[in-house]
């Protein structure tokens, strides 16, 4: 098993990316954004730091993200968001170091129904409360 560290956080990594991975590191040139430490005596890094025997900062990271037009915390919260649909709301809270009452709301959001908004859409909701209420707008 690969593991991609993140911060002190190990996310585990699939087969096939854990070699693409690999073969970066071990074959990337010195100029690389990604590549190979100047010695053998320093842990690999997939992003070195400044000296390259530490890893890259996460403040770094974002900040070359940034450049290249990737904001960084609309993905933060999209995948958090995703999260939170998928665990238990005690883990996210535990896991990402949210209050347990933002973890109870993230996963109310995130498996909140879209069936009366479909329904209105498609006028299966009509004649029932639920959908005559999203299907008429109160006027001016």
């Amino acid at each position: 098993m690969a593991y991609f560290t993140l911060y002190k956080n190990p996310v585990h990594l699939p087969p096939t990316l854990a070699r693409l991975i690999q073969q970066q590191i071990t074959t990337g040139h010195p100029r690389a954004a990604l590549g190979p430490l100047p010695t053998g005596e320093h842990p690999e890094l997939l992003l070195p730091g400044r000296p390259a025997s530490r890893p890259r900062s996460p403040e770094a990271l974002s900040g070359q993200l940034m450049k290249h037009g990737l904001p960084t915390i609309a993905a933060r919260n999209t995948a958090l968001f995703g999260m939170a649909g998928e665990l238990p709301p005690i883990i996210i809270s535990d896991l990402f170091g949210v209050h347990r009452n933002t973890a109870i709301q993230w996963a109310a959001l995130a498996q909140d129904s879209w069936a009366g908004y479909l329904a209105a859409l498609t006028g299966a909701g009509r004649g029932t409360t639920a959908g005559a209420a999203v299907a008429r707008r109160p006027g001016p």
